[in-house]
């Protein structure tokens, strides 16, 4: 009599987990990528990118790319759907998404990917590095109290919320090579509460206002008063790229140059903000190492370029004692676990989830004030965001530059820093802030063309 056989059914995560998975990085990617953080990707600062343009944006969805002093990595695996920070798998309710078995510190990833993920210094990118009064710690390029010139321009740098100066550390490095160094100056400074400014008061206030104010004073203890600040060009990233509107718009510059934004659209930041906190609160909080949490942020997708991510993150973290908790960990040892956990640990340096009474005063109102700005302006994208009405119109009246670099990320000049580099030396010689080169390419010629051609069609499509 034959012997009955038993149905056994199982679904689709049964099958998974009998399946073999052979042992690759693309396993130890995805092993590594939802950390100990609760399995959201990393990202310090996606203030000002709505889902859609976070999304685009993910490893998965642009091709890798090699920058020219620094490899860009794209390890996040596409077929798991996990993508880079703020995209569609973040968004997910977090019951629906099973957990993974992952190393904490992302030993195995750094393991196979056998990368060097040491801290670099800012030694090779600025020439001087300063603390300024009431503590602001100031980088910078060219001699600036030899000269107290009223003609050589000054390139101010503003980082994005819960970055660094650092953050622009190899765009400048790109920049210093194609521009001589007695035709432009750098200024790039950690902003209240973030990097190695310490002592600024209060550190929670990251108004609009308050950091208007800290970048005057910044420019102001370099150059003397007011009356003394040399022509600048201001440009800011994300929250940074917020306030440099800020700025050049509130008058406090007595020559303002130029205006630079990167990768912040006022309807898309704004389409974002309610998100912010969910996305905040999932990432991974701790790190064992400044190696560890540089490996986490390329491994995350954050941050594509390894050496930038390598010059960046330390400065983003700080060292704070692992205080015992004295619970202990069941069923392995009677011992306390802190005790077998290291004595200090490292956690970031800005919490960007208690400034979010400032978020919307930094982004509302920044299309007209971008657009008052009478001076020359550029705005860098890394995908097609959303551009308002009125932003529409003006570009396409040729009154700001727009460049888009769609295998970016979000932090574009640490992704791509010498395609962006190369973009503010032909932005500075077109519109003759600084003299060598001035003499256009066929290339700026020919973009230049179109842009006028394209304003002269939509004004006479509006007058019509």
């Amino acid at each position: 009599m034959p012997k009955r056989i038993r149905r056994v059914e199982m679904d689709a995560h049964d099958l998974q987990r009998l399946s073999p998975v052979p042992e690759s990085s693309d396993s130890a990617s995805r092993a590594g990528t939802d950390g100990a953080g609760g399995g959201v990707n990393e990202g310090n600062d996606d203030l000002g990118r709505s889902p859609r343009a976070r999304h685009a944006d993910s490893p998965s969805a642009s091709d890798d790319h090699d920058s020219a002093s620094g490899s860009a990595l794209d390890d996040t695996d596409s077929r798991s759907g996990t993508s880079s920070p703020g995209g569609a798998a973040w968004m997910q309710p977090l019951a629906h998404r099973r957990p993974r078995r992952q190393p904490e510190d992302g030993a195995g990833w750094r393991a196979r990917a056998r990368m060097n993920l040491s801290p670099l210094s800012w030694e090779g990118y600025f020439t001087a590095r300063r603390i300024m009064e009431p503590g602001f710690c100031v980088y910078t390029v060219g001699e600036l109290e030899t000269a107290r010139d009223a003609t050589t321009p000054v390139l101010l740098l503003l980082h994005g919320g819960g970055h660094c100066a650092l953050s622009w550390a190899m765009m400048v490095r790109h920049l210093r090579q194609l521009l001589p160094a007695d035709e432009l100056r750098i200024v790039a400074y950690d902003a209240r509460g973030h990097g190695e400014t310490r002592g600024v008061e209060p550190e929670s206030d990251l108004s609009s206002r308050t950091q208007v104010e800290d970048a005057v004073q910044v420019l102001s203890g370099l150059f003397g008063d007011r009356e003394h600040i040399p022509p600048v060009v201001v440009v800011g990233h994300s929250m940074g790229g917020a306030i440099a509107v800020h700025l050049a718009a509130s008058g406090r510059l007595p020559q303002l140059h130029g205006l630079v934004v990167v990768d912040v659209v006022e309807g898309s930041a704004l389409q974002a903000l309610p998100y912010m906190q969910m996305f905040l609160a999932s990432r991974r909080k701790e790190f064992r190492s400044r190696a560890d949490a540089i490996a986490y942020v390329v491994q995350a997708g954050h941050i594509r370029n390894v050496e930038s991510a390598r010059c960046s993150v330390p400065t983003q973290i700080e060292e704070v004692p692992n205080e015992p908790s004295g619970k202990s960990r069941p069923g392995l040892s009677t011992a306390p676990w802190p005790q077998r956990r290291p004595s200090a640990v490292f956690r970031w340096r800005t919490p960007l989830e208690n400034s979010e009474l400032y978020w919307r005063n930094w982004f509302e109102g920044m299309s007209q004030r971008f657009l008052s700005v009478s001076a020359p302006k550029l705005l860098v994208l890394s995908g097609h965001d959303h551009l308002d009405r009125e932003l529409t119109i003006a570009q396409m009246q040729g009154r700001f530059q727009t460049m888009v670099l769609p295998k970016a990320g979000h932090c574009v000049h640490e992704d791509l820093p010498d395609r962006l580099g190369a973009a503010l030396a032909d932005f500075l010689r077109r519109n003759a802030i600084v003299r060598s080169g001035q003499n256009q390419s066929l290339i700026s010629q020919i973009a230049m063309q179109r842009r006028n051609t394209t304003a002269a069609a939509a004004t006479k499509t509006t007058s019509s």
